[in-house]
């Protein structure tokens, strides 16, 4: 019998750098999960959950757009099918 409830992962950022406390979360396939995003940093941080095998593809459209004039209103996540979820 499986466990009950949903997994919870808790994600913090480094102070003054553009990184987080762990360099990968996984979790199952199909199951539940909350992940709880703190920044206690000076500097915007956001997380974004991509379809697998994604990665490149995204960072190099959110490179390229990140000067666009509605970078920031969008949290600096571009407009790609691949992005499943992102934070604000």
């Amino acid at each position: 019998m499986g466990a009950l409830g949903v997994r919870v992962v808790r994600l913090s950022t480094l102070t003054d750098q553009m990184l987080y406390d762990k360099d990968r979360i996984v979790v199952q396939a199909g199951k539940p999960v909350e992940v709880i995003f703190e920044n206690e940093d000076l500097m915007p941080h956001n997380f974004v959950v991509l379809q697998p095998g994604s990665l490149e593809e995204v960072g190099t459209a959110n490179e390229a757009a990140a000067a666009d004039p509605g970078a920031a209103a969008r949290g600096y996540v571009p407009n790609s099918p691949k992005v499943l979820a992102a934070s604000r």
